[in-house]
């Protein structure tokens, strides 16, 4: 398993867009998993179902990695803004 210290779990929807982020070290505990950082976000297990069966899914990244690139831009090619 690797290493899940200093990580985010990232969920990201089909298209590519970023939809939510959570450490994986909490006051409550480590979510070792991405069932439990999906858990931790979304405690209806309809709604998890529901985002499962969208096609939702959940990665861990280190966090040096996740502010050097995805963190300045969440939205996916086919939906990000031109700048102004």
């Amino acid at each position: 398993m690797t290493e899940l210290t200093d990580c985010y779990w990232i969920q990201t929807a089909p298209c590519g867009c970023l939809v939510s982020l959570t450490t994986t070290t909490t006051a409550k505990g480590e979510l070792r998993t991405a069932e439990d950082a999906h858990k931790r976000l979304v405690p209806s297990k309809r709604e998890r179902d529901e985002d499962n069966r969208k096609g939702f899914t959940w990665s861990a990244m280190p966090k040096a990695e996740y502010h050097a690139g995805p963190a300045r831009q969440w939205e996916c090619d086919q939906h990000r803004k031109a700048a102004a």
